[in-house]
């Protein structure tokens, strides 16, 4: 019992841990915003591309090329984000601009790429570092383990700018992500209190859900709230004489 307890306890505090962590939330291939700024790797982009082409890793081993935001053709790398060359002469797909995801944690935000060939999946995560001047570069860590690769990306682009990002250029609301961010929470919430529930107080039916007495209550809380402000200061003229 204590044991699971113990076990519990591990989850929900690396739940409220991820919680904790502010969430980019993708509006575009390169793109992602917050409630108040934004990430925006467009200025980046090459057309024809790519902007790094047949770069080596730091092992020189492999070569690779990478393009935020537009798709890039190299060889039998078609329409992709990140393409991998060996020594051997072949061309690998590493991700498409259309699978790329935005991994926020606590020390920044990564860009992941995936690319599926049949049972083969490739995946390319590339870190995205704040550059304080007008350096913009690509490190490329290289294939560790297999079939994973690793990047870093050096830009003042990689920099979180003040301002969400407009409905009007990315068909995303500050609205819209304020809500997600509280749906978000409370499916965690949830989560979290039907497992203390029935995993730590072994709670059954409805009670598993948390705090129910206060939220079968709720409606009549609100209910008599309402007629409060409604008829506030009614009635109560006898009181006022006194």
């Amino acid at each position: 019992m204590m044991a699971g307890l113990g076990v519990l306890l591990c989850v929900l505090m690396s739940l409220v841990h991820i919680q904790a962590v502010e969430v980019c939330v993708k509006v575009g291939p390169c793109s992602c915003t917050y409630a108040d700024k934004h990430i925006d790797l467009s200025p980046l982009a090459q057309n024809p591309g790519p902007r790094f082409k047949d770069m080596y890793d730091q092992y020189y081993n492999n070569r690779f090329s990478y393009n935020p935001c537009i798709a890039f053709t190299e060889s039998t790398c078609a329409n992709m984000a990140v393409c991998q060359l060996n020594l051997q002469g072949q061309y690998f797909p590493c991700g498409s601009q259309e699978s790329s995801v935005f991994v926020s944690s606590d020390v920044g935000v990564t860009l992941q790429y995936s690319y599926h060939d049949g049972a083969v999946t490739r995946t390319s995560n590339v870190e995205l570092v704040c550059a304080t001047d007008d350096t913009v570069s690509l490190e490329i860590l290289g294939e560790n383990p297999s079939l994973f690769y690793s990047f870093k990306l050096h830009s003042k682009a990689c920099c979180p700018q003040d301002g969400a990002l407009s409905a009007i250029v990315t068909g995303i609301s500050v609205g819209t992500v304020l809500v997600i961010i509280f749906f978000s929470a409370l499916v965690l919430y949830l989560l979290v209190g039907v497992s203390f529930q029935k995993f730590a107080r072994k709670a059954s039916g409805k009670e598993v859900i948390p705090n129910y007495t206060f939220w079968s209550g709720f409606p009549g809380l609100v209910k008599e709230g309402a007629c409060f402000v409604v008829t506030r200061g009614k009635g109560r003229s006898g009181y006022d004489k006194v």
